[in-house]
């Protein structure tokens, strides 16, 4: 075979290379094997299960709280450093739902590993910990009594939520790896050091319900 023709086929073919579904494809679950159709599905869940979200932290304090303006400079600015803050534990989460738990933070497209690593490791619930905290950063930024109370309420419905459905489910699916991590890693308060798992093998694929 001729030297410039094996280099050519080695290479990969040029729209492939500046494909925009790329990082997809290298985050995604069988990433070596997957089309640009099922990378386009699997973006498609990706930002579907940022409904979530974006109606927590935007659309409800909207609606609930009609006067969105700055009432001191100091506490707008303090609540801008605590919002940057959850924002940032939020995107941490996130990007360990798709690289490790390879899936979404939407329990409809729930992660299919389950994570006990990076912000996990301290902490079972560190992207709910962000929202909360972004909401927080809401409510000093305008001096808002309205999104506080928000705040408190989501704080309640997800506390019920995770007792009554979402730790019973992650026990069915992932077994005595979930129970142990459960035991030693705080539901809201972190943990100082960082959680070791039962096993060697703590991403464990989760049980088909």
């Amino acid at each position: 075979m001729v030297k410039g023709k094996s280099m050519e086929l080695l290479s990969p073919p040029l729209p492939l290379a500046k494909s925009p579904l790329l990082f997809l494809t290298l985050v995604s679950p069988n990433s070596h094997l997957m089309s640009h159709s099922s990378a386009l599905s699997y973006l498609l869940k990706q930002i579907s299960s940022l409904i979530l979200p974006i109606t927590v932290l935007i659309l409800v304090p909207l609606w609930i709280e009609k006067d969105i303006s700055i009432q001191n400079i100091f506490a707008f600015a303090a609540g801008i450093l605590v919002m940057l803050t959850g924002l940032t534990i939020l995107f941490v989460t996130i990007f360990s739902f798709v690289t490790i738990g390879k899936g979404t933070l939407a329990p409809w497209f729930p992660t299919g590993k389950l994570v006990v690593t990076g912000l996990h490791a301290y902490v079972r619930n560190p992207m709910i910990i962000g929202v909360l905290t972004v909401l927080l950063g809401e409510s000093v930024a305008i001096l808002s009594r309205p999104i506080l109370v928000w705040l408190i309420l989501f704080f309640l419905i997800n506390n019920l939520y995770f007792l009554l459905f979402k730790e019973p489910n992650l026990e069915r699916r992932f077994g005595k790896d979930y129970l142990h991590y459960k035991q030693k890693v705080p539901r809201w308060i972190p943990n100082l050091k960082p959680y070791k798992p039962l096993t060697k093998f703590s991403h464990k694929k989760a049980k088909s319900i």
